[in-house]
Formats: structure tokens, C-alpha cells, sequence
């Protein structure tokens, strides 16, 4: 069994940086466990605006 240690997201923008910044720790749980399902940036985006 091997482990692909490659990132989905190289790169977060700033203006995406500054809104995840000030979530509290109950958000940045429930983020951490929805970003394994996400496939794309857009998941990102759309869960924050949908979360903040």
C-alpha cells in the first residue's frame, strides 16, 4: 500500500486566507473534516460562504 502525499490545493489566496482566519475552532473542525471531501478550490469557497 502506498501513501500520495500530493496537496489538492497549492495555493490559497489571500482574500480565502482572511476568511478562514477568523473562524472559530468548532468552524475550523468542521472544515478540517469537509475538506476531505472536497475535489476542488470552489469547494473551498463555497463552504465558507456558506459557513460564515
Amino acid at each position: 500500500m502506498s501513501f500520495d502525499n500530493t496537496y489538492k490545493f497549492l495555493a490559497i489566496a489571500p482574500e480565502t486566507e482572511a476568511q478562514i482566519r477568523p473562524l472559530s475552532l468548532a468552524q475550523l473542525k468542521k472544515l478540517g473534516e469537509a475538506l476531505l471531501d472536497f475535489s476542488a478550490l470552489p469547494d473551498l469557497s463555497d463552504w465558507l460562504r456558506s459557513h460564515s
